[in-house]
């Protein structure tokens, strides 16, 4: 689990990011290498509203063709800033007027507040652990907006929170996600509550439609041995839908028992996806 001074620290300065990537076999042998590069803080990331991955912090095609994913960066910039003013003032310092400095004095003043004996508190037990929750949200917040590689995924389902309908955002590579209406975030440690109410929720929806299928334009991922059990096209909402869950699962560590059992799959399917997505998650 990530520390509360690390998560200020790639908040406010550049910082190192491993990409693991895996060779193509050689002599039947494949090589899991890392890729080390630095990167700009995730406030500088979010104030260029364009993705990590992509030519440096103002230079690259960024969102440029998203206008709403640069609405989502500046959302999250100013409520990093407008939540981390208030914890400076409540602590009894003048908020120093930038960003990443008020987050810096914040991590400076973090040795005086009161903290509990749990390891980890509910987010109101105790000073430090309230900042802690902030803190975290922020972190989760920004590294699912500035996107690394690929946009996030927008399930079609109600916020567990709020119940507002497509307003998730979620990562499924740092296992991490968002809501953009009441900006509440699950991290790494609660993200298992997230993945459980898009998994009933979209199965439930599955079982309730029963009108004809106007089937959507191919998705990225398709596959022949998951077809719509209404029009039989592997193209279709449902079939992307169930794909889209049995990733979230094989990422989780389901098991190819688990997913036959789950999803009506043949147990050469169920390997093949787990084969597939475990290659895409290494590269």
């Amino acid at each position: 689990m990530t520390d509360l001074h690390d998560m200020i620290g790639e908040l406010t300065r550049s910082h190192r990011h491993r990409e693991v990537y895996t060779t193509d076999p050689i002599h039947g042998t494949r090589w899991t290498r890392f890729h080390n590069t630095r990167v700009p803080s995730l406030l500088a990331q979010l104030e260029a509203a364009s993705p990590s991955g992509e030519g440096g912090a103002r230079g690259g095609a960024g969102f440029e063709s998203r206008p709403a994913a640069r609405v989502e960066a500046l959302d999250v910039l100013v409520t990093i800033d407008r939540e981390a003013s208030r914890w400076v003032r409540m602590l009894g310092q003048d908020d120093p007027g930038y960003t990443d400095r008020c987050l810096t004095l914040l991590a400076s003043l973090l040795p005086q507040v009161v903290r509990c004996d749990l390891p980890r508190g509910r987010g109101t037990c105790c000073t430090w652990h309230m900042v802690e929750h902030d803190v975290r949200s922020w972190w989760t917040q920004a590294r699912i907006v500035t996107g690394w590689d690929t946009p996030a995924w927008r399930p079609d389902v109600t916020c567990p929170n709020c119940t507002t309908r497509g307003s998730l955002r979620i990562r499924l590579e740092e296992r991490c996600g968002m809501c953009v209406e009441c900006r509440d975030s699950w991290d790494p440690s609660s993200y298992q509550v997230l993945a459980d109410h898009v998994r009933t929720e979209s199965m439930a929806k599955l079982g309730q439609r029963s009108e004809p299928c106007g089937c959507p334009l191919p998705r990225p991922w398709t596959d022949l041995a998951v077809l719509c059990p209404k029009c039989g096209n592997a193209s279709c909402h449902r079939a992307t839908t169930v794909l889209q869950l049995v990733a979230v699962d094989i990422l989780e560590g389901a098991t190819s028992g688990l997913l036959v059992e789950r999803y009506g799959l043949t147990r050469a399917t169920a390997v093949r996806l787990i084969q597939q997505v475990r290659y895409q998650e290494a590269s």
